[in-house]
């Protein structure tokens, strides 16, 4: 699933950093979207200290696919920012969206 455009070495292990048009490509999110939830705070990916380009590892990938399926099911953001900060509370959110989704 993972282009592996770029590979460093990082204490004996290697890393998979992708650039932004794969990570649109595997996630089908826009750029426009993952520079939102960069600015959100949903996604805090490396940046280059060359040039202030993004390289995105693939637990980013993994994160964006969620973010993804999660604003799919209608989950508002702040939602979506308290289950990725704090997995535990994932229940709870999607309960009180399950609800709402049988009061419509």
């Amino acid at each position: 699933m993972i282009h592996k455009s770029l590979m460093r070495k990082n204490n004996a292990e290697m890393e998979i950093f992708m650039k932004i048009l794969e990570i649109c490509n595997i996630t089908g999110l826009s750029r426009r979207n993952i520079h939102f939830y960069i600015k959100e705070k949903l996604l805090l990916p490396k940046t280059k200290k060359e040039n202030g380009y993004y390289d995105f590892s693939e637990e980013d990938c993994q994160r964006l696919l969620l973010i993804r399926r999660l604003r799919n099911a209608g989950l508002p953001i702040a939602s979506i920012r308290s289950i990725l900060n704090t997995p535990s509370v994932s229940g709870y959110y999607l309960g009180l969206y399950v609800n709402q989704l049988k009061k419509e």
